[in-house]
C-alpha cells in the first residue's frame, strides 16, 4: 500500500477458499507498525498434518455487538472490517507485529457456513501452543465487573 492510500480506498479482501477435503486453516501475521496508524496483516493458508510442528497463537475473545462500531484493518492489499473489540486488541498488542495467529474472526469466512463447520472441527483436534485471551480494555471490564457487582 502506498504511504498515501487509506485502507478504506482499497479493495474489500476476500477469502481465497480453503480445501475442505483437508485440515488447512488460516494464520495472519500482523505486520509491525513502524508508526503507522493502520493494522495491516497478511493471510495464508496452512495445514495442520503435522501439529506439533505448527506453533501458532489462538485468539480467544469476545466478539461483541455485531451492530456495533466497525474498523478497516489491510489484509494482503484489501480492506477488511472487524468489530471493536478485536481492533482494540490488533490496536494494544500488534506493535511489533505477531507471527502465526489465528483469530476466528479473520482466518474463517464468516460467509461460508460449510467452511466455518469445518474449521470448528478442526479446531477441536488442533491444539494451539500459545492461547491468548482477550476480554477488552480495562475500562469496558471495571464497567462490566461493576454491573456484575451490583
Amino acid at each position: 500500500m502506498e504511504a498515501n492510500t487509506k485502507i478504506t480506498e482499497l479493495p474489500l479482501f476476500k477469502h481465497a477458499p480453503l480445501d475442505l477435503s483437508s485440515t488447512c486453516i488460516r494464520l495472519i501475521e500482523i505486520l509491525p507498525r513502524d508508526g503507522r496508524n493502520e493494522i495491516r496483516c497478511n493471510i495464508r493458508h496452512v495445514e495442520l498434518t503435522n501439529v506439533a510442528a505448527l506453533e501458532y497463537v489462538a485468539l480467544s475473545y469476545v466478539w461483541g455487538d455485531p451492530c456495533g462500531p466497525h474498523h478497516a484493518i489491510q489484509i494482503n492489499q484489501g480492506q477488511y472490517h472487524v468489530l471493536h473489540n478485536l481492533y482494540d486488541f490488533l490496536e494494544n498488542n500488534a506493535e511489533d507485529g505477531i507471527q502465526n495467529l489465528f483469530v476466528d474472526a479473520i482466518c474463517i469466512d464468516q460467509s461460508n457456513a460449510t467452511e466455518k463447520n469445518h474449521q470448528v472441527r478442526l479446531m477441536s483436534i488442533s491444539t494451539a501452543e500459545h492461547p491468548r485471551f482477550w476480554l477488552g480494555l480495562v475500562h469496558r471490564q471495571t464497567t462490566l465487573m461493576n454491573y456484575l457487582i451490583s
